[in-house]
This record gives structure tokens, C-alpha cells and sequence, in this order.
């Protein structure tokens, strides 16, 4: 199911349009829908039932989308203090000893840490701070050459490749963005920053990951670790997305039924 097809779904759902009934009956198979997740936490700590990582030979299967630097502001709810955070971070010049420093974002997927990347990237004392900006989503395949080839922005052959990089890097003071970043192999890590030595003290690279070890494979200084959202960002965006024209709704009982769901 797509974004756009359970967006849909989601407004239909609250529109007037419904001929569905919003009476105390679908309240009650809310609450009866909470109380039988709670028994369910219940039985977890019961049977000491753990929590197991998905295995990464199936997640390495997963074609994941393609992300993009563009994002209007207005369209990320709650993320104002971090953006904030994540700025100060990229203009500190003084981090490391080499040129190159990392700065890695780490949240569960959903959380909005592509959104936060994009609004940090679109800042404008960011623009003024780097002389060169590259956005490049990664996902689950991590190869040097491709992210480099992305860098680019054209495949070239493996003997011309670090040439190239320098003449596009080189002597210049630049932002990588890596979105999307699962890479917990270290010497293919520094296979990629070997390739971003040209760069002037000051270059910076964002990572965006869902995991601390990534971060830590990176060499990261103290990993940002994205919060949720508070209760009231929540609801604003669930307003935005459940309701039409993204205004709450003048139906009480809707009100009352989507804030039970946020």
C-alpha cells in the first residue's frame, strides 16, 4: 500500500463523505482494541518473550525509495529545536583533527529523520557555510564507488573515479548528506572516506541511520538521537493528514477517536 493510498484512506475515513457511523460503538471497539494490546504487553513480560532484530540478509532484499534533498518547511511539524541542534553541530569547526568530520542523526524508521536531514540541508547559514553541497540516498547496499558515482552525479570507471572526486571536492569546504545509511562494516566505511580526503578542515558528512552501531562504525561524535515527536506536534500532524484542508474537525466524537489513535 502506498503513502498517497493509505492518506487517502485515512481522510476518507474522517470525511464527512462516510456513511460509516461515529457513535459509541466505534469507541467502545477502540477502547476494546487497547485493553486486548495491553494484554498482549502483558503476556510478553508473562512468557519473557524478547524482541529480536529482523534478519539483515532479508532487509538487504528490500528495495528501499529513492530520497531527495527538497523539503518545504512548512510540511515538517516539530522538528524546529532539532534542526537547530543539527546546524550547530555542522558549523563547529574545531571537532576533529582531520578535514572530515561526521555528524550521524539516529531514530527508528518513520521518526523523520530524512525530513530533519532535508530542512538542516536547506538551512540558509548552512548554504553560507559550505561551499559545496551533495545529497545522497544510500539504503541498504553500501558501495563506495556507487555513493561516489551519486556524488557525481554520473558513473565513471574505477580508474578515473578519485580524480574526478578531487577536482570536485578538492580545496573546498563541503556537506555530504547519507540518507538512509546501514552500512556496520568498518573497512568499507573507510574505503569511503578515503575517497573525501580533498576536502577543506571544516567538510562535514550527515548520516542519517536507524542504528547506534552505524553510527558508531562511523566514527560519529556523540550520535544525535532523535525523540519522538511531543504529544501536541503529534496531533498537529495527525490534524494535517486525517482531517480536510488539515484543519480539526467541528465532529467531536472524530476528535475524540483521532486523538485516542494518536
Amino acid at each position: 500500500m502506498t503513502h498517497n493510498t493509505s492518506l487517502k484512506k485515512v481522510r476518507h475515513f474522517f470525511s464527512s463523505s462516510n456513511k460509516l457511523p461515529f457513535n459509541i460503538k466505534l469507541a467502545h471497539e477502540i477502547k476494546a482494541i487497547r485493553e486486548r494490546l495491553d494484554a498482549i504487553a502483558q503476556d510478553k513480560k508473562k512468557f519473557h518473550h524478547t524482541e529480536r532484530p529482523i534478519n539483515q540478509m532479508r532487509l538487504e532484499n528490500v528495495k528501499r525509495k529513492e530520497t531527495y534533498s527538497f523539503v518545504r518547511a512548512k510540511s515538517v511539524i516539530g522538528r524546529d529545536g532539532d534542526k537547530m541542534t543539527i546546524v550547530q553541530l555542522l558549523l563547529e569547526t574545531n571537532v576533529q583533527d582531520q578535514n572530515v568530520s561526521v555528524v550521524a542523526i539516529v531514530g527508528i524508521r518513520g521518526l523523520g529523520k530524512t525530513a530533519l536531514a532535508q530542512l538542516v540541508y536547506n538551512d540558509e547559514r548552512v548554504n553560507k557555510h559550505f561551499d559545496l553541497k551533495m545529497w545522497v540516498c544510500v539504503s541498504n547496499i553500501f558501495d563506495a564507488k556507487v555513493v561516489a558515482e551519486k556524488m557525481l552525479g554520473v558513473k565513471i570507471p574505477e580508474n578515473l573515479l578519485m580524480g574526478k572526486l578531487q577536482e570536485k571536492i578538492g580545496e573546498k569546504k563541503f556537506l555530504l548528506v547519507m540518507d538512509d545509511v546501514w552500512n556496520e562494516n568498518r573497512d568499507k566505511w573507510l574505503q569511503m572516506i578515503d575517497l573525501l580526503v580533498g576536502g577543506m578542515r571544516g567538510s562535514k558528512i550527515l548520516v542519517t541511520t536507524h542504528s547506534e552501531l552505524v553510527a558508531n562504525v562511523t566514527e560519529s561524535n556523540s550520535p544525535y538521537i532523535l525523540k519522538g515527536l511531543s504529544e501536541e506536534s503529534s496531533w498537529s500532524l495527525f490534524e494535517k493528514m486525517a482531517f480536510k484542508q488539515g484543519k480539526e474537525s467541528d465532529n467531536t466524537l472524530q476528535v475524540t477517536i483521532g486523538k485516542e489513535i494518536v
